[in-house]
């Protein structure tokens, strides 16, 4: 009887333990994987580089430059969702407008389209000394070719 008494009080004990460190691990969720954390630029099959302004006017050169992933920036124009190549781009200016931003997008042709972002997609490049994101709304200019 004696027996079966130290099994059950060590089998309780072990669950106990293994208890404690489920909730003690719980709380670590933010440690390795969180977004917040580490920023993984993604690596597009062209290699585009470019001078970038924030809106706080500290400019960065980055290259492996993406937008949400992608070297084309989307957005809207009039009732239209556009796409153009960055190959294509010579320099994008930034404004706040409301919920969305307006993106002034100067082709290397000399011409200008203007098209309406969503606040919050984000930038991507890799800069000297790291891995660069950036939201839309938190930019002032870009400039290809850099």
């Amino acid at each position: 009887m004696m027996n079966h008494r130290k099994t059950t009080i060590k089998t309780v004990g072990y669950f106990i333990w293994a208890l404690a460190a489920w909730v003690c691990f719980l709380g670590m969720g933010g440690f390795g994987g969180d977004e917040d954390s580490a920023v993984i630029v993604p690596h597009p099959a062209e290699n585009h580089g470019v001078m970038l302004v924030d809106q706080s006017d500290v400019s960065v050169m980055l290259t492996h430059f993406s937008f949400n992933g992608a070297t084309f920036v989307t957005g809207r124009m009039g009732k239209a969702d556009i796409s153009i190549a960055f190959k294509n781009i010579d320099k994008i200016f930034f404004l706040a407008d409301g919920d969305d931003i307006v993106a002034r997008v100067r082709l290397k042709k000399s011409d200008v389209i203007e098209l309406r972002l969503k606040k919050g997609i984000p930038f991507w490049g890799v800069a000297s000394f790291g891995n660069f994101r950036i939201k839309a709304e938190d930019i002032k200019t870009i400039s290809f070719g850099g």
